[in-house]
């Protein structure tokens, strides 16, 4: 489809404002996400109402972006456009170690609250653009790195790790979706939801806990326990795995990978299983996704990732491992399934070009 875009100061950088009648006419509704094909490569954003004031200055049948988007930078101001009914985006956390005196800095001291690059709290936060696929996310946050490398002084450090000095730190996962499900116009989609976060738990939550061998934030209140999410209209926000998986492009994009695969993988087969979101009676019902995806109960999903020890976390890490390949098509020999260690500091290890394929 195309769009003819203008200008709108009402509007901010991630938006695109149109008229109930422009939505109706593109079968797109408000929240529905659109990635436009800038000099700057895919650029996304979300469907919102139009303003009045820009309406009765230009009329119904245009779209309205941020003075500031690059699509409004492209040769003509007609730019295709492309719906997708999954997408992926996260907000990694990390910590940031003073080196003089070897303690944890405050990130809000170095960055402000807002931005691709900013603060929340004392933990450092990573806003990449949202993305069609892991791959591309992972060299998104790449770009935000080269950023912080640049701007950073020498003698602070990123820490990547979920857990520091009793603070948590998480590496959260958004996913974005139909807006029946995220506008709860479906029935049930509440039970649908926790059933899902619950098959993500022991699909993409018990591996990527395996690999991040410390425990202290699995058992902490803070967040990051089983079950932890939030919803809103844009995005299932996944809030379980841990920091750890910020400390190199392969276990960022492998936590990626695995988690967008898997949901693309529910979502596909829930909506026929529903005829479209239109009958959720199956897919509110736990035992649904047990026998779909050959996983345990919802209680010895959480028993095994708040178990002592890690020999239970580890054994039940295989056997999910064993499984993918028959839930995901692409499941890839590259996921990886140990961990590798190494002294190579962040930015070296990021700043390579081992994130390019």
């Amino acid at each position: 489809m195309y769009l003819n875009v203008l200008p709108s100061t009402g509007t901010s950088l991630h938006q695109i404002r149109m008229t109930e009648r422009l939505r109706k006419s593109l079968k797109l509704d408000c929240g529905d996400w659109l990635f436009f094909d800038t000099k700057e490569g895919l650029f996304s954003v979300t469907v919102m109402k139009a303003l009045l004031s820009d309406v009765l200055k230009h009329g119904d049948e245009k779209a309205f972006v941020s003075e500031h988007s690059p699509i409004l930078e492209s040769q003509s101001s007609e730019v295709l456009v492309e719906p997708h009914t999954l997408t992926i985006g996260c907000d990694p956390e990390f910590f940031l170690r003073d080196l003089t005196t070897g303690r944890i800095a405050e990130a809000h001291r170095f960055f402000p609250h807002e931005g691709q690059v900013g603060s929340d709290g004392d933990l450092a936060e990573f806003r990449p653009d949202f993305a069609l696929c892991p791959d591309q996310l992972t060299l998104n946050i790449k770009e935000l790195i080269k950023k912080l490398h640049a701007s950073l002084p020498i003698f602070i450090e990123p820490l990547a790790e979920s857990f520091n000095f009793r603070r948590c730190c998480g590496f959260h996962v958004h996913l974005g979706m139909p807006i029946e499900l995220l506008s709860f116009a479906a029935d049930q989609t509440d039970k649908f939801f926790k059933n899902v976060v619950s098959t993500i738990d022991y699909l993409v939550g018990v591996p990527a806990a395996a690999l991040d061998r410390v425990d202290s934030r699995r058992f902490s209140w803070e967040y990051g326990r089983p079950g932890d999410y939030r919803l809103n209209m844009r995005t299932l926000e996944y809030r379980t795995p841990g920091g750890f998986h910020l400390k190199t492009p392969a276990y960022t994009r492998n936590l990626l990978s695995i988690t967008f695969k898997v949901m693309d993988r529910i979502i596909k087969e829930a909506e026929e299983i529903s005829g479209g979101w239109v009958d959720m009676s199956n897919v509110a019902k736990f035992d649904y996704f047990k026998s779909k995806y050959n996983i345990p109960d919802k209680q010895d999903i959480k028993q095994i990732l708040l178990s002592k020890g890690r020999n239970r976390l580890e054994e039940e890490s295989k056997k999910v491992h064993a499984i993918l390949p028959s839930i995901v098509a692409e499941y890839s020999k590259n996921i990886i399934t140990e961990r590798s260690e190494n002294d190579t500091p962040f930015f070296e290890k990021w700043l390579k070009d081992e994130t390019k394929h």
